[in-house]
């Protein structure tokens, strides 16, 4: 008989599907290239960050499934996007 756990009202990691977040793993690596590493975290105009997800959607929309810059998909764009908007907005940094 297994031990006992207690895990009511704990966050079920293992529901993530971890293969799929290396899309947004290559995007963020391209962006700490592109400007630095955790820049995200400085504080962002909260327009820009929506402009973005809106832009990568459109592509997406379109047909096009790649950015045409750093190679990556398109929704690993707007996954990262989204974690910029919930990382500025859980810690009050849009400016």
């Amino acid at each position: 008989m297994p031990g006992l756990k207690n895990t009511k009202d704990k966050l079920e990691w293992s529901l993530l599907d971890y293969e799929s977040l290396e899309a947004v793993i290559k995007v963020l690596e391209f962006g700490a290239t592109k400007y630095s590493p955790d820049n995200y975290k400085k504080g962002l105009y909260r327009s820009q960050v929506l402009d973005a997800i809106q832009r990568h959607l459109a592509e997406l929309m379109k047909g096009n499934e790649d950015d045409d810059e750093s190679g990556e998909n398109h929704a690993g764009h707007i996954i990262c996007n989204c974690l910029f908007y919930l990382h500025n907005y859980k810690h009050n940094k849009f400016l």
